[in-house]
């Protein structure tokens, strides 16, 4: 009598970790830029701690957020 075939089963995905401190586009100061999503509300927002601006858009059903326009 032979072995049993083994039940494997399929991988699990992994889930795509987002960056979520980014340099500032206006003054260029590395991690300045902190990024906040509300999967929610489907809303993100980008704040800049040097120049206190903030700038907030809604996410698309993939998660990511344009920062940049």
């Amino acid at each position: 009598m032979g072995k049993r075939e083994s039940r494997v089963n399929p991988p699990t995905k992994k889930k795509i970790k987002l960056d979520t401190c980014f340099t500032c586009p206006f003054c260029n100061h590395a991690g300045t830029v902190e990024c906040d999503m509300d999967k929610k509300r489907m809303t993100g927002v980008a704040f800049c701690y040097i120049f206190k601006e903030s700038y907030g858009t809604t996410i698309h059903a993939n998660g990511f957020m344009s920062v940049n326009g």
